[in-house]
């Protein structure tokens, strides 16, 4: 199932949760695990035919509605008429939704769809559901990333606290953020590997310092789509950003948005204009708590170090049922990569492992190593022709 490229309409305003604080104090934290800095908590769901299904859920605090592939809706008891299996989603009741066995109340205003068809199948993590964490803007909900842990109402949280302003209708939460003297809007987006950044602002800040490392196309966790998309992109690596204007976070790598999907296309679903988004590569460093009532992100460093997770074999791919495909390499790759791999290309396996029906996200992983000491042997489909290559890993950016 790839992540959710609509936005459905909501009407009329909010309504907030009553929570009840005896039940939310029995409320225990629930496995969640992270994957290519997103994160997937096991929730239980109960559709139609009353059976609780415990799902690996993509939680994602910039999603704006919940959404079921159809294997998943199936097992929930929904069915679709022949006439729905056509269209890109189909809106359904929402499922009842547990906290292990705790029922949560999923805030009135979320929105629930099928994705029929193999489009809904998540390619890049092989998730069950795609679940907007605004469906829990009632609550303060814990991301623990380091211990694998979600929760809602914890009951001690520590670590810095910092505003955040939450819009009505999807519930999208906003922070200011420094970057080079300059401040900004952004959305802080759980649901995304890598932190984004409007092109405009990228190229300002190329011009400033072009000391910093940049290189043209998407890789490792900022390959996100796939595609020509993450091709045409740009990845830039600041030495500092702070949170709040307060908050330091070092070495962050962003990726380019084309200019006006955040100041334009993203701005009527925010309280404030935004140039980008805070994802996971910033957020998995610390234990986030995203307290919705109150309009807090508090923020407590866990310790994590930089991941080297641009240290791989360096190509982007794009998710497809056989298998990834190669979208392109990076520009200044070495002649025997350039000449032995291109786009278009199907990777079958690594390390002799088949890839087939194996997530995108594990995919990366599998391609990431130490540079210079770490070779990966890719096997490839090109057309008729079956291809084995040994490629090195190295730092991207």
């Amino acid at each position: 199932m790839k992540r959710p490229t609509f936005i459905a309409g909501l009407a009329g305003s909010i309504v907030c949760l009553a929570v009840n604080r005896a039940v939310a104090a029995k409320m225990t934290a629930v496995p969640m695990d992270v994957q290519n800095n997103r994160i997937y908590a096991k929730l239980t769901l109960q559709g139609p035919n009353g059976i609780p299904k415990i799902l690996r859920c993509w939680l994602d605090s910039g999603g704006g509605s919940l959404v079921l592939n159809e294997r998943t809706a199936a097992t929930l008891g929904y069915s679709l008429e022949p006439a729905q299996a056509a269209k890109d989603y189909v809106p359904i009741e929402l499922p009842k939704v547990f906290l292990d066995t705790t029922g949560v109340g999923v805030h009135p205003a979320t929105k629930c769809y099928i994705q029929p068809g193999a489009a809904g199948y998540d390619l890049m993590a092989g998730s069950d559901a795609f679940v907007p964490l605004s469906a829990f803007r009632g609550y303060s909900c814990r991301i623990d990333y380091r211990q694998e842990r979600f929760e809602l109402n914890p009951t001690s949280v520590l670590g810095t606290r910092l505003p955040i302003s939450i819009s009505q209708g999807f519930g999208f939460p906003r922070i200011e953020v420094t970057v080079d003297r300059d401040s900004y809007g952004f959305l802080l987006d759980t649901g995304a590997a890598c932190t984004m950044l409007s092109r405009s602002v990228i190229d300002r800040l190329s011009m400033r310092h072009s000391g910093w490392q940049r290189i043209e196309g998407s890789y490792g966790p900022a390959n996100m789509i796939g595609g020509r998309f993450d091709t045409e992109n740009v990845m830039l690596r600041i030495p500092e950003i702070r949170l709040a204007g307060v908050l330091p976070v070092n070495d962050v790598v962003v990726v380019s948005r084309r200019t006006g999907i955040f100041e334009q296309n993203m701005a009527k679903f925010v309280t404030a204009p935004i140039v980008g988004a805070i994802a996971g590569d910033v957020l998995s460093r610390f234990t986030l708590t995203l307290d919705y009532p109150n309009e807090l992100a508090i923020l407590e460093p866990n310790g994590a170090s930089v991941a080297k997770e641009y240290a791989m074999v360096p190509i982007s791919l794009s998710a497809s049922p056989d298998g990834p495909t190669v979208d392109n390499i990076v520009p200044d790759a070495d002649s025997s990569l350039k000449a032995g791999l291109l786009r278009g290309d199907r990777l079958t396996a690594v390390d002799g492992t088949a890839l087939e029906g194996i997530p995108l996200q594990k995919v990366f992983e599998m391609l990431q190593g130490t540079p210079g000491a770490t070779t990966h042997v890719l096997s490839v489909r090109r057309a008729d022709q079956d291809l084995v290559l040994r490629v090195s890993v190295r730092q991207i950016i």
